[in-house]
């Protein structure tokens, strides 16, 4: 079942030192820091850029396909780092929402970004964070996470209801 929401406008919290210093940092750019700030394609700017200035750098002007593909083979290592964090924050949202939803079937994950993280998501925070449950661990670990890789998903699943639907 698909539930529409702009759960991307839902406040961010950290789960760890760094990320607090990161929201720290995007709260003095923003009144108002949400899941959005981080988890989009200017959100991927946004965590290299901090993540640029916590390393003591210059962020350059990158794109988030620029830092994607350099951060995925760990080959700039701040673009690397902002990967597993935008990757850390995916599964903390994630976890969330299934607990919010009880989403026992499983929780969907798609958008721009995330195709070309596929290979990078077995070894990222992902998965760990999205179990990080202050409790309920055991609850979220049967859940499963889908990445939705499909490029024009919302057209094949209308095509998909068409011929379960059609005479």
């Amino acid at each position: 079942m698909i539930l529409p929401s702009e759960g991307g406008h839902a406040d961010l919290a950290p789960g760890n030192m760094l990320e607090l210093e990161v929201l720290s940092l995007l709260h003095q750019r923003y009144d108002r820091v949400c899941w959005e700030s981080v988890l989009s394609g200017p959100g991927l700017v946004n965590l290299y850029d901090a993540v640029s200035a916590i390393w003591g750098g210059k962020p350059e002007p990158l794109s988030p396909e620029a830092i994607s593909e350099r951060g995925r083979d760990a080959v700039d290592p701040v673009c690397h780092q902002t990967l597993e964090l935008f990757l850390g924050w995916l599964g903390a949202a994630a976890g969330n929402l299934a607990l919010a939803l009880c989403a026992r079937g499983g929780v969907f994950v798609g958008g721009g970004i995330l195709p070309a993280l596929v290979d990078m998501v077995a070894d990222s925070p992902l998965r760990r964070r999205f179990e990080e449950r202050a409790g309920l661990e055991d609850y979220v670990a049967d859940i499963p996470i889908y990445l939705i890789t499909d490029e024009f998903p919302g057209l094949t699943g209308a095509l998909a209801c068409l011929r379960e639907h059609s005479p």
